[in-house]
């Protein structure tokens, strides 16, 4: 879940950044939008100045444009005549540089003709107030506030997210290392059993269940010599029944009644030996020598393994929530990996774990289906 979580923050981060340039180039162009009306206004009132003094001299013009630039409608006014040159500038002023970012405002030119015939260029900026430049500013920073807030949000997520992989990855290499130690320190005595069931006048069933007993063994310890995602189920076509009769002469518990059923399905022998000895382990300890029965039903798409045992019932919290790491079916040494294990083996193969009450105690049904089979 976390690596999910983890490349999901990636996909926000990259995210709030192409919102965040987004954001600003839509705000940018807004603006641009509003600043581009407020000049078509003011070079509107700029003309109309300009025709009731076109049949005045270039002094009135002049005087014209002063007053609009005391009333702050325009600023940085520059009139030319392409005969005299320079006759009015104010253009020369640092301020009058035009700031597409800022926003200050937009350059203009009107041409005219004064009463002596002289064309006239006047060039001119219309500003944009203090309130039009201000709310750019607080949008940009209220805009761009929150998603750097949210940016900083992912990024410590990112980081807790990473955190827990990291302590994830040196709790893995502490275990396989605890693991590696186990299987060499286990390995001796298993040789030493080997040896001693070859000793001459052991009986041949009990040596035969040595035989079994070790054998499965082996193949437990020989798993952890795997990693997780090293390893890989080997499915094979086998009889079920076949198997728990196995277990059940395994776990020389007298009171197990197994039924009939001759049909194969596709599994993992080894994997579904260890959850049928699990699950056995489990109704042994709560029936105290009382019967436990091993049912097996099929449907043309279904194969139902039942396990009944004599025993008080799972209790109603476990009902609820189902198998998992650590919920124990009251036994001081369990840790409730036996169901769990069984019910990720069933899932795994398209099936389901099922557990219940019944009359005289509790129930686990494994379901697995027969058509993909």
């Amino acid at each position: 879940m976390e690596l999910k979580d983890l490349r999901f923050s990636k996909r926000i981060f990259f995210s709030l950044i192409f919102i965040l340039i987004l954001y600003n180039i839509f705000l940018q162009g807004l603006f641009l939008y509003l600043q581009n009306g407020n000049s078509l206004r003011t070079t509107e009132i700029v003309k109309n100045a300009m025709r009731e003094n076109a049949l005045a001299d270039p002094f009135e013009l002049t005087r014209s444009l002063v007053d609009l630039e005391k009333l702050g409608i325009i600023d940085c006014v520059r009139m030319v005549t392409k005969n005299s040159g320079v006759y009015f500038d104010r253009s020369k002023n640092p301020s009058c540089k035009v700031a597409r970012w800022s926003l200050q405002g937009s350059s203009n030119i009107i041409e005219t003709e004064s009463i002596n015939g002289k064309s006239w260029t006047i060039a001119f900026r219309s500003p944009n107030d203090r309130f039009f430049r201000l709310s750019l500013w607080v949008l940009r920073l209220l805009g761009s506030g929150a998603l750097v807030i949210s940016f900083l949000l992912v990024t410590y997520r990112r980081s807790v997210i990473e955190e827990k992989l990291r302590l994830k990855e040196a709790e893995r290499d502490w275990l396989w290392n605890q693991t590696r130690q186990v299987k060499h320190d286990v390995a001796s005595p298993i040789t030493a059993l080997k040896t001693a069931i070859e000793f001459p006048g052991l009986n041949e069933n009990f040596k035969n269940f040595l035989k079994n007993a070790l054998s499965r063994t082996e193949e437990i310890f020989n798993d952890l010599s795997q990693l997780p995602e090293n390893s890989q189920m080997v499915l094979e076509r086998i009889a079920p029944s076949d198997i728990v009769n196995e277990i059940v002469l395994e776990k020389k518990y007298r009171n197990i009644l197994v039924g009939k059923f001759s049909s194969e399905v596709t599994l993992d022998k080894k994997e579904f030996k260890r959850a049928v000895s699990n699950v056995l382990d489990n109704a042994i300890y709560v029936s105290h020598g009382e019967m436990i029965t091993v049912v097996f039903r099929s449907s043309s798409t279904t194969l139902t393994i039942d396990f009944q045992d004599s025993g008080p019932g799972f209790p109603e919290e476990l009902l609820e929530t189902g198998p998992g790491k650590g919920k124990s079916l009251g036994k001081p040494e369990g840790s409730g990996l036996g169901l769990w294990h069984a019910k990720n083996l069933l899932e795994s193969l398209g099936g389901r774990l099922i557990i219940e009450n019944w009359s005289n105690g509790a129930r686990v049904k494994f379901e697995l289906p027969i058509a993909s089979n």
